[in-house]
């Protein structure tokens, strides 16, 4: 029997790898009849260390990236430094019908970086993706007080009040007019608007405020008699 020796991997990264074996010794009642070195060597395999990296849900509003302020959760046992993260797929507001979101229809996938001097080799990693949230960014469209001489178009040039702030790169064209071209007091004001972000506009949800009226004015006429 063999009753004691020690095996040292001659290498730590997982693989088929050489062992060293020493301080090999040999008990039992036979002993005598076998002759047997106390070194050798031998091979076996160090197997990936295996790793589940699971994306954590978020939910927050749309800013124009992908990006997520949270970590992924690691279950198994990790032996080397390492950097994870998290990201959506998409930096757009999940929208289906009618530019309606939905709800928990984003994906957040997770990433991992392990320094073990081979690019992660020694280590078996499963990536768990997850769902989550971007929702749309708020912003409010207010008709302001406008006046004008009578000219026979709805038109106005005064520009309509807007609240609140695009994503860099986004743009956003806004007008209001009147609900007649006739002159008068207290007259309705329509609004309407174009935005562009690579969405169609579902990034965003636009409060409208129409509380604001306008008046035309009679044109002046001058009538001579020849």
């Amino acid at each position: 029997d063999v009753t004691s020796a020690i095996a040292v991997f001659a290498d730590p990264n997982a693989g088929s790898r050489q062992v060293a074996i020493t301080n090999l010794s040999l008990t039992g009642g036979d002993v005598a009849n076998y002759s047997a070195p106390t070194d050798g060597t031998t091979t076996a395999t160090i197997d990936p260390a295996p790793l589940t990296v699971t994306a954590t849900s978020e939910t927050r509003v749309y800013d124009g990236s992908t990006g997520s302020s949270l970590l992924p959760a690691i279950a198994g046992t990790l032996y080397d430094d390492y950097t994870s993260g998290q990201a959506f797929v998409s930096r757009n507001v999940p929208v289906g019908l009618f530019g309606l979101p939905i709800a928990g229809g984003s994906t957040i996938v997770p990433f991992i970086r392990i320094d073990d001097g081979r690019g992660g080799a020694n280590y078996a990693v499963r990536l768990e993706s997850t769902a989550g949230m971007i929702e749309q960014r708020q912003l409010q469209l207010a008709t302001v007080p406008t006046t004008k001489v009578y000219d026979g178009s709805t038109g106005t040039e005064a520009a309509p009040s807007l609240t609140g702030s695009l994503v860099d790169g986004d743009s956003i064209t806004v007008a209001q007019r009147y609900t007649t071209p006739n002159a008068g007091t207290g007259i309705l004001l329509s609004l309407s608007w174009t935005i562009v972000d690579g969405n169609d506009g579902g990034n965003y949800s636009l409060i409208e405020v129409r509380t604001a009226r306008g008046a035309i004015t009679p044109r002046d006429l001058h009538v001579s008699a020849d």
